[in-house]
């Protein structure tokens, strides 16, 4: 089951696939398999990701995940 995490492209449009190489700097995860986000920038509780805005995001293979 993916996780709680609403990822969104704005304040009223939800994602729902990303595609395969999307993933979270900070965990290493895709948003859409996540419960949170680890840094709650977008909601106060975490549990909004927008991709589009964060730095933290990435669908480069090749970039390197924060450890």
């Amino acid at each position: 089951m993916a996780g709680c995490l609403k990822v969104r492209a704005d304040a009223t449009v939800d994602i729902y696939v990303l595609p395969d190489e999307a993933r979270c700097k900070c965990t290493g995860k895709s948003p859409v398999d996540m419960d949170e986000c680890p840094l709650h920038r977008y909601d106060t509780l975490g549990l909004e990701c927008w991709p589009g805005e964060c730095d933290e995001y990435t669908e480069d293979e090749g970039e390197k995940i924060n450890d």
